[in-house]
């Protein structure tokens, strides 16, 4: 028998009785090559995914004028500031006061004030009382006064100043601010009052009118009398009468 004839088949079946298998030359198939690169993510597409699978984190409520503004308190959330009536009596009564100018009305009810106003001078403004000033603010934030009420103590009312609301002679009377506060210190021309903001300035007009408050009563109030009505809507909560 030759030999040589069998070796190539020969050998591969030694190969086979050995368990051994020939070992491929080519690659991996095109299919299998592909499962391995989905399995295998780049890091661009791994960190992408990471990031569209962050839950959505909460923004925080926006500041400034679009956030919830706290309510407003005090007596100024309460009511309304008050409206400033100058005019002579016509009549009066229990619950009526009727001036003469325009024929106004006021209701006048069981906690309606009555007070005197006594006419007083720049020599009698002193530092500690509590004034309520009629003024017009001037381009320097100064005030130049027209119109002063002093009193010897704020009654536990605190330091305002508001837009003023007046009538006199039964015409509106505009561009006046009223402010209430102690007096600091006082001349002969001008006074310094202390509002929550800081230390004011208040120059006298040459025509200011001063007066003294002091406790009144409803028998004041009669026809004739030049009086300082100071009300909300058509009820008085504060009736002066010029003595």
């Amino acid at each position: 028998m030759n030999v040589r004839a069998f070796g190539p088949a020969l050998a591969l079946l030694l190969l086979a009785a050995c368990g051994g298998s020939a070992a491929p030359t080519s690659s991996a198939p095109a299919s299998a090559a592909a499962s391995a690169s989905v399995a295998a993510k780049p890091a661009s597409t791994a960190a992408s995914a990471a990031a569209s699978a962050k839950p959505a984190e909460a923004k925080p409520a926006a500041s400034g004028s679009g956030a919830a503004k706290p309510a407003a308190s005090g007596s100024a959330a309460a009511q309304a500031n008050p409206t400033f009536t100058d005019g002579t009596v016509a009549s009066a009564d229990a619950t009526k006061l009727t001036l003469a100018e325009g024929s106004k009305a006021f209701t006048l009810a069981q906690n309606t004030a009555y007070v005197k106003l006594q006419k007083e001078s720049p020599a009698d403004v002193k530092p500690g009382q509590f004034v309520a000033i009629t003024a017009k603010q001037q381009p320097d934030n100064t005030l130049l006064a027209s119109f002063i009420r002093l009193q010897d103590s704020s009654g536990g009312r605190p330091a305002s100043q508001f837009p003023m609301d007046a009538f006199a002679n039964g015409q509106p009377v505009t561009g006046n601010l009223m402010t209430n506060a102690p007096v600091k210190s006082a001349g002969a021309n001008s006074m310094v009052v202390t509002l929550a903001a800081g230390d004011v300035t208040v120059n006298y007009a040459p025509s200011i009118q001063i007066v003294h408050q002091s406790e009144g009563a409803a028998s004041d109030v009669k026809p004739g009398v030049k009086v300082l009505v100071l009300s909300r809507g058509d009820a008085a909560i504060n009736v002066g009468a010029y003595v």
